[in-house]
């Protein structure tokens, strides 16, 4: 099983997706909530079809206002064609995502392999191959998808 721990705020939602959404300036709201990007959306979609077997894992801070049913049905508005893990989510102690990561990770000997999606980089140095670091204004690039393409074409690297 391969996992995507999953950021939501410069990976999907983007400025770049503001702009081009018509969403940039308008007063009295959080932008990060109204517009996820499509084609961040579509590399994801692309991955999964290549490798069916990733289930996604949400350290985003959205996971302490959402449910998992939210997060999904939101992310299939626009489009998203993959699913979370059943344990859908890290925990959130601490300041240190890659100590939230690390924690999931030992929870789940069964993953074979993973990548950590983030536009922050507080991940622990053995996760460093793992991370695929997204630009916080316009998310998920052609670069980012061919690291990791890279990643998941590498066999048992969990640890």
């Amino acid at each position: 099983m391969k996992i995507i721990f999953l950021d939501m705020d410069g990976v999907l939602c983007t400025n770049r997706a503001h702009i081009a959404q018509g969403i940039v300036g308008m007063p009295n709201h959080h932008p990060f909530m109204d517009a996820l990007d499509r084609e961040a959306i579509g590399m994801l979609n692309k991955l999964h079809e290549k490798y069916d077997d990733i289930l996604y894992v949400c350290s985003s801070t959205w996971r302490k206002q959402h449910t998992m049913f939210e997060m999904r049905d939101y992310l299939r508005l626009y489009g998203w064609t993959g699913d979370f893990h059943p344990d859908w989510k890290t925990d959130h102690e601490g300041p240190i995502r890659g100590n939230e990561i690390e924690r999931w990770l030992i929870h789940h000997p069964e993953t074979d392999n993973y990548i950590i999606l983030d536009d922050n980089s507080d991940m622990l140095e053995h996760q460093k191959y793992h991370f695929v670091q997204t630009d916080s204004y316009d998310g998920i690039s052609s670069q980012n998808y061919w690291h990791m393409e890279r990643i998941f074409n590498e066999r048992n690297l969990a640890r």
